[in-house]
Parts: structure tokens; C-alpha cells; sequence
């Protein structure tokens, strides 16, 4: 049937803007409520539930903490397994319940070792080029400690850090452009949709110790990039590899803040902020700063124009009930 004959069907994938804020703002809360809410009751109830057992439950709680570089690797591995599979599974329940579909609509993609294989390499030179602006303007300074037994094991920690983060990435990917980036987009025109989500994306960092304005805004510019990366390759596993990629570099290479927290779990090198706080974004860390801001505008552009930028067909294919209707 087409479309243009049956008004209710149009309604479905064309622009409404009298509901168009109302529907953002609505699912917007929706991802942030699968992100969030599944991370600050799981954790506790995971703790409670290995003193059950009677293992040590402080001991576990305090793994992150750990003088060790590997063990504290170690909780940070586990910290983002409970939290990550948690939001997964809330995520899974809703779409089973409500939307009635399966979850592996979500996960979009062919040849995905490849892909996730991809998206690590894009991650890791976005965010060491962001570095390297730093350094060219002295607004970080170097302070790698010499080859030894502790740096070793800051290697071997960095380095277990990784299946933490890939995990965390994959979690956020999901929600963000594997749900609500769809959501919005079978019912609106693609900007929209992609300026929604990367908002939601953005703003669910709100509490992060020292946010600034800058740093939303680069969050936000992190969205419109995953948006256009996910919707010009038409995969999110590459997606995921990125932003597992991105903060995986930002904390456990570089030693710097990700999203204005500095993890444990060990870095390669140790850079701290000098100067131009406007430049390396503080506590907050390089993306509370303009040099994360020009590689996200750079790679925004890049990805729209190189990748051969096409997201029409990628919404309706993750909703093929709705497709069929139309």
C-alpha cells in the first residue's frame, strides 16, 4: 500500500512537529532511564547478592580500589559487566513486552569482527589526534615513567581495562543508536532524529563530576558522529567498536579523565593538563575542550561526505512490521 493513500501510515514516518519535542523528549528519557537505572540498582544488588554466597563482599566492592593495577582492571571489567548487561536486559524486556520485537534488531551489521575491528582503529586516531593537538599547543604535558615492574603492570592493567570498556561501549551504542535512533527515526525526518538522540546521549553525562557546557556540546557532537557512522555503513558493531575504541584511549593510554572521571585500571603514558583549560577541558578532560570539538566537527564531515552518507533505508528496516504496514 502506499503511503501517501492512507493518512495514518503517513503520519508514521513523516514530520509532526507539534509532537515531535514531546516524542524526543519522551524517548530521550526512556534511553536514559535503560542506561542509568539498571547501573545504580544492579551494582549494589550484585554486591549483596556475592555476600550471599559468602565470599567477600567488600573485597569484591573494593577490587577497582585495588593498589594493583590488574585487580583494580579486574573490577573495572566487572563493574561494567553488571552494568552493561543489566541495561541490556532491561532494554530486552522492553522491546520483548512492548514493542513486541527482538532484540537483535538492534544489532545491525555484517562481517562484524571487521567492522568492531574498524571502529577500534577510528576511535583510537580520533582521540589521539585530540591528543595531539594538546601536545602541539602544550596545553598537556608528558609523564611516562621509565620501563619497570609498576609500568609493566600499568601495561597489563591498561590492556584488561579494554574488555570493560568494549562492553560499556556496546551497552550505550544499543540504547542510543541501535533504539532510540531508530525510534525517532521511523516517525521523523533523519536530522531530527539524530540532534534528539545525540542530545539524550549527551545529557544523560549531566551528572559526571565537573561537566561544562563545552563538554555537552562535545558529547553532543560525539552523538551526531556515532549517528551518521551507524547510519552511513548501515552497522552498529563498528559503531560500538568506536566509542569502546574512544574511551578505552582517552583513560588507559593517555591516563586522562573520561567524561570528567579518571578511572583505574592502569595507562600507558601519564599526561596531565598544563595550561588553556579552554583547549584540554580540565577536570572534565579533553572532551570538555576545543581540540576534542574540531576532530568531532572534522570527522562529522568526513563521515558524511567520504562514507557516502544514506540513512533512509537503514530506519524502517529495524522495524519491519511497521515496514510491511506501510
Amino acid at each position: 500500500m502506499n503511503t501517501s493513500s492512507n493518512p495514518h501510515n503517513k503520519s508514521t514516518f513523516s514530520i509532526n512537529h507539534d509532537t515531535l519535542l514531546f516524542w524526543g523528549l519522551g524517548a530521550g528519557l526512556m534511553a536514559t532511564l535503560f542506561t542509568l537505572f539498571p547501573t545504580y540498582s544492579s551494582i549494589p544488588l550484585f554486591y549483596k547478592l556475592v555476600g550471599v554466597f559468602s565470599l567477600s563482599r567488600i573485597a569484591i566492592g573494593q577490587l577497582y580500589h585495588s593498589q594493583e593495577t590488574v585487580v583494580s582492571a579486574l573490577g573495572l571489567d566487572m563493574y561494567w559487566a553488571v552494568a552493561s548487561l543489566s541495561t541490556l536486559f532491561l532494554l530486552w524486556c522492553w522491546m520483548w513486552l512492548i514493542e513486541r520485537r527482538t532484540f537483535w534488531t538492534l544489532l545491525k551489521g555484517k562481517r562484524i569482527i571487521m567492522s568492531y575491528a574498524r571502529g577500534v582503529l577510528i576511535g583510537i586516531v580520533m582521540m589521539s589526534a585530540s591528543v595531539l593537538v594538546l601536545l602541539l599547543f602544550n596545553a598537556i604535558t608528558h609523564k611516562t615513567p621509565v620501563i619497570s615492574q609498576t609500568h609493566r603492570e600499568d601495561l597489563a592493567g591498561a590492556s584488561l581495562a579494554f574488555l570493560g570498556w568494549m562492553l560499556q561501549g556496546l551497552k550505550e551504542e544499543c540504547v542510543y543508536r541501535g533504539w532510540l535512533l531508530p525510534l525517532l527515526g521511523v516517525r521523523y525526518k533523519p536530522w531530527p532524529s539524530i540532534i534528539f538522540s545525540s542530545l539524550a546521549f549527551a545529557l544523560m553525562h549531566i551528572t559526571n563530576p565537573h561537566v561544562t557546557l563545552i563538554g555537552v556540546m562535545n558529547l553532543t557532537l560525539f552523538g551526531v558522529f556515532c549517528a551518521v557512522y551507524a547510519l552511513a555503513t548501515d552497522n552498529l558493531w563498528g559503531v560500538a567498536g568506536m566509542h569502546a575504541a574512544w574511551n578505552w584511549t582517552e583513560g588507559h593510554v593517555f591516563g586522562l579523565p573520561v567524561s570528567g572521571i579518571s578511572y583505574h585500571g592502569g595507562s600507558m603514558v601519564v599526561f596531565q593538563n598544563s595550561k588553556n583549560v579552554w583547549l584540554n577541558g580540565g577536570a572534565f578532560g579533553p572532551e570538555g575542550g576545543v581540540a576534542v570539538t574540531v576532530v568531532l566537527l572534522l570527522s562529522i564531515i568526513f563521515a558524511s561526505l567520504v562514507l557516502r552518507f544514506r540513512i533512509q533505508p537503514f530506519f524502517p528496516s529495524v522495524f519491519p512490521a511497521k515496514r510491511r504496514a506501510a
